[in-house]
């Protein structure tokens, strides 16, 4: 048999997409897309996802992986995949190890060190790869997440306190949000991971295609706070990933916090997510019962949701 060919998806792919899409939701469980989602995300002003599909020896599309690009503040610039999918009958012939590594033929080329991936555990691909469960193992990195209506709830009871201001990141912001960086991962003993300096931030969220987008919130002339967000998009519509939220020691328990978050989920109903998502350290046990008190749960408790992560400069295609 033939090997398949693997390729970037186009606008015309999009219906037969879709229609692989329905078959994957079914599968997991998951919300539908219609295509005109896809052309919208794949293809419109501001795309937020990349395609890459199988086409058998006929010219038939027989799968398919979905993924974007995020930042973390840990290790740079990181490959999301958000779903991959083989038809039935064409599994276990190399369908989905063809189009992984076209993926990572692609992330690599962008300076890409790692893909991550939240889904059900066990994941048997995944551990092919190398996956590691960073759920099970390490500092047991637990997913967490805020539905639509739960945002909704948050913000029509939840005000901003007026002592702070609350605004989105501009190139002046890049020197206090890599202090914020360095203390935040220095009190989670993390400080010797942190990658990111300024260069790295004006790249990657100022530049001409950003990876993250980030708020700010000031005091007298200070950063006293920052957040770090990517929008992603999958079977469940389009979702905010968190990467982190910081306020300074000296100004916490001023309502900083929670409007930093707000101003996310905000912006995020007007770009109409389905939910926001970021992972809390098991033994952080204050940032966990923050969340859970704003509405936010435990995915990983509730719904068996695993934080995997796959070191993408070792892997040999």
């Amino acid at each position: 048999m033939k090997p398949s060919t693997v390729r970037e998806a186009k606008l015309s792919d999009c219906q037969i997409l879709a229609n692989l899409m329905q078959e994957s939701g079914k599968e997991q469980e998951r919300g539908v897309l219609t295509c005109k989602d896809l052309e919208k995300k794949l293809f419109g002003n501001h795309p937020v996802v990349k395609i890459i599909i199988s086409e058998n020896e006929e010219g038939v599309i027989c799968g398919y992986l979905l993924y974007n690009y995020r930042y973390s503040t840990i290790i740079g610039l990181v490959a999301f995949l958000a779903d991959i999918y083989v038809i039935p009958e064409h599994r276990r012939r190399g369908v989905a190890t063809a189009m992984w590594n076209a993926m990572v033929k692609n992330a690599s080329a962008v300076e890409c060190k790692r893909c991550e991936v939240i889904t059900k555990s066990p994941n048997e691909f995944l551990l092919s790869l190398g996956a590691f469960d960073a759920t099970d193992f390490g500092c047991k990195e637990m997913v967490y997440e805020i539905e639509k209506e739960a945002i909704k709830e948050l913000i029509k009871r939840k005000d901003s306190p007026n002592k702070f201001t609350l605004r989105g990141a501009t190139l002046i912001d890049v020197p206090g949000i890599i202090e914020g960086v360095k203390d935040l991962h220095s009190y989670l003993g993390r400080l010797h991971e942190v990658v990111c300096d300024e260069a790295e931030l004006i790249k990657h969220g100022f530049g001409k295609h950003p990876a993250f987008k980030s708020f700010v919130a000031e005091q007298n002339g200070a950063i006293v706070g920052y957040t770090m967000f990517s929008y992603t998009f999958g079977l469940d519509g389009t979702k905010i990933y968190m990467e982190d939220l910081y306020v300074s020691p000296e100004c916490r328990g001023a309502g900083i916090g929670i409007s930093l978050w707000m101003a996310i989920l905000k912006e995020g109903l007007q770009n109409d997510i389905s939910c926001c998502n970021h992972t809390v350290d098991a033994d952080n046990k204050p940032s966990a019962a923050f969340y859970k008190s704003h509405g936010a749960y435990d995915a990983s408790q509730t719904k068996n949701i695993h934080f995997f992560k796959i070191p993408l400069e070792e892997r040999k295609l």
